[in-house]
């Protein structure tokens, strides 16, 4: 919970952006995380087959065993992190054209993740870490981490987002807060770091013997545990993208400029079809009404169908206008 926080004052943050800086970041906050969640959240999976096999030796009582199991894994973390962090800048472009189609909002999900890509290693090593010590039962240690990132970013966003002229810090936008988070996950796995170099940690687990714990068969069982986990994260944040990219906002007209084309029993058979498709039966639409508030570049439209004591609703469709193309994109709907 405390790791999306970071995300959510993201969010907050750009409302107060003027507008269509605001707009375009808020559109694109959401692809760019899911892009950062397939490459970084495969490689956190790391902590599933970390935790098992700290747990089982913590058990054993052979807590040299336990230190062995987070040397192997923050060494493939970070190895790994590396070449995620690689193969995430080399398929950024792409990827980005793909799920995002307003040319503003790409641009903006560029700046965001060129600095959020840089915290893929500290993704994964800090959840490495937070699966031992949970495998340990010091399950506080991470809390403390996740505060004090949060604390961190919500400073550093306030200071580089809108710019701080006293210090001589820019105004950044959505790039100063992917550089916020990305430096306060790095705070968050020095914190954990601190923890486990403890002398009383140190002494009794000696995790930092790096010639005495690595071993290639303990580290195969412990990615191999945690690859089904990693595919699951995979294949949930692609799902995202596997619908339409964008949706349009209908049209609607009154009943009384409506074209009435086609005999009577066509008509009717049309709307039963549509009724029949939204789940208001085989009734006759009463009552149909819409609503829409536009403020700067960014329409909402909400649509309500009412028939008998049914009552079909569409809430919270908004829409990005990208004044420079003259497009509109759409960046969450309801459906019918």
């Amino acid at each position: 919970l405390l790791q999306s926080v970071v995300n959510e004052v993201d969010i907050v943050f750009f409302a107060y952006l003027p507008c269509p800086e605001s707009s375009n970041a808020q559109a694109a906050l959401l692809p760019s995380l899911i892009i950062l969640w397939a490459f970084g959240g495969s490689l956190s999976a790391i902590g599933v087959g970390t935790q098992t096999y700290t747990g089982r030796r913590f058990a054993e009582r052979l807590f040299g065993g336990a230190g062995a199991v987070l040397s192997n894994a923050l060494t493939f973390a970070c190895l790994a992190g590396i070449a995620f962090t690689l193969l995430g800048y080399v398929c950024l472009g792409p990827v980005v054209d793909f799920v995002v189609q307003s040319p503003a909002v790409r641009e903006s999900a560029r700046e965001y993740l060129k600095w959020r890509l840089l915290g893929i290693t500290s993704m994964g090593c800090t959840f490495a870490l937070k699966a031992f010590f949970d495998g340990i039962g010091q399950t506080h240690v991470h809390l403390v981490a996740s505060i004090v990132m949060n604390v961190l970013n919500v400073v550093l966003c306030w200071l580089l987002i809108f710019g701080t002229p006293s210090l001589g810090i820019p105004k950044m936008g959505i790039e100063g807060a992917g550089i916020a988070g990305t430096v306060s996950t790095y705070v968050g796995l020095a914190t954990m770091l601190v923890y486990a170099i403890r002398r009383s940690n140190r002494t009794r687990y000696r995790p930092f013997k790096l010639k005495e714990k690595l071993e290639k068969a303990l580290t195969w069982a412990i990615v191999r545990l945690s690859i089904p986990s990693a595919v699951a994260t995979v294949a949930v944040m692609t799902g995202f993208f596997t619908g339409p990219s964008s949706t349009s906002l209908p049209t609607i007209r009154p009943s009384s400029s409506r074209p009435r084309s086609g005999t009577a029993s066509d008509r009717s058979k049309s709307t039963n079809s549509m009724s029949a498709r939204s789940g208001l039966g085989a009734l006759e639409p009463r009552e149909m009404s819409a609503r829409s508030v536009l403020r700067g570049n960014v329409m909402s439209a909400s649509v309500t169908i009412t028939s008998g004591s049914a009552q079909l609703s569409c809430p919270a469709i908004s829409a990005v206008d990208d004044s420079k193309t003259g497009s509109v994109s759409a960046v969450s709907a309801g459906s019918l």
